[in-house]
């Protein structure tokens, strides 16, 4: 992926990207192209509780965001 502000080695290799409604053709792994919002890796909610930045970290996953129709594969 590309994103504007940062340099190439700053930025993540794999993102988890959402999306409010459904696009035909679409599958796990793809490469597309949107515009959409990313943040950094989630902290827990609540001391003890799941650790869903720890999840994705160890599944190569850099950051999480939401995607806006439409998308180009």
């Amino acid at each position: 992926p590309t994103i504007s502000r940062l340099k190439p080695e700053e930025t993540p290799h794999k993102i988890r990207v959402s999306l409010r409604k459904q696009q035909e053709g679409l599958r796990p792994g793809q490469r597309v192209s949107l515009k959409g919002g990313l943040f950094p890796l989630p902290k827990p909610a609540v001391p003890g509780g799941f650790d869903f930045g720890r999840f994705f970290y160890f599944q190569q996953i850099g950051a999480v965001g939401f995607g806006q129709l439409p998308v180009t594969i």
